[in-house]
């Protein structure tokens, strides 16, 4: 995979997202999250949310890992088919 510019070598991207685009995760309505794209070990990659009010090293180690459609949906430029279940 290619790594975006200024990302960390420990995930690929992040982006802050309204709490309704992902509603699954219970998170309050009218707040933001923090969604991480991280790089898995066999050309994989995986999403994760938490508040946005932590980095995120921790939302890749302590989030809820996204359905693969939403996280295709906020990710576009990541191959759907290769996002990790």
């Amino acid at each position: 995979m290619q790594y975006l510019e200024g990302t960390r070598r420990d995930w690929l991207s992040e982006r802050l997202v309204p709490a309704e685009r992902l509603p699954y995760l219970g998170a309050p309505n009218g707040t933001t999250l923090r969604v991480v794209a991280k790089e898995g070990a066999v050309d994989d990659w995986a999403a994760y949310a938490d508040q946005d009010k932590y980095p995120p090293e921790y939302v890749v180690a302590h989030g809820m890992k996204l359905f693969s459609e939403s996280a295709a949906a906020i990710f576009p430029l990541f191959d759907p088919k290769r996002y990790r279940p």
